[in-house]
């Protein structure tokens, strides 16, 4: 049986709108309040829900 170790590319997250348009990719990992990471995904959620409500 082979191993294989788990690594940030399995980890990828992806935010996909209801055309199927891929929105954003974030790259995996963990999500850490304070973080830039942490950031950047909160500030990206909250601007495709404006999106979806225009």
């Amino acid at each position: 049986m082979a191993y294989r170790k788990q690594s940030q590319l399995d980890e990828r997250q992806f935010f996909i709108d209801r055309q199927g348009v891929i929105r954003y990719i974030h790259p995996g990992g963990q999500y850490v309040k304070g973080d830039p990471d942490y950031k950047t995904l909160v500030k990206k959620i909250e601007e495709l829900l404006d999106g979806a409500l225009e």
